[in-house]
């Protein structure tokens, strides 16, 4: 086949050149396209639902709210996690 986009002529020829057996295989992987198209639009459309460019969000909220956490903590924490960068 050349490259680009295949013609409708080229699939129908090489459709009609394939053994009847073949053709059940050729059904089966249409399907599987059509099932990636749809998994990829509806991941888009998750994606495009969400307020971040992050597939996943977690909310904390209020997970440590029992622990006295200081900013200063916070800040050498930062400090100390980017010191190996």
């Amino acid at each position: 086949m050349t490259s680009g986009a295949a013609t409708w002529k080229e699939i129908e020829s090489r459709l009609t050149d394939l053994p009847p057996d073949d053709l059940a295989k050729v059904i089966e992987y249409l399907d599987f396209l059509a099932f990636k198209r749809e998994h990829r639009q509806e991941e888009g459309e998750r994606l495009a639902e969400q307020q971040t460019p992050y597939r996943v969000v977690a909310k904390l909220g209020g997970l440590l709210r029992d622990y006295p956490i200081t900013d200063e903590e916070i800040a050498a924490a930062r400090k100390e996690m980017w010191a190996g960068c």
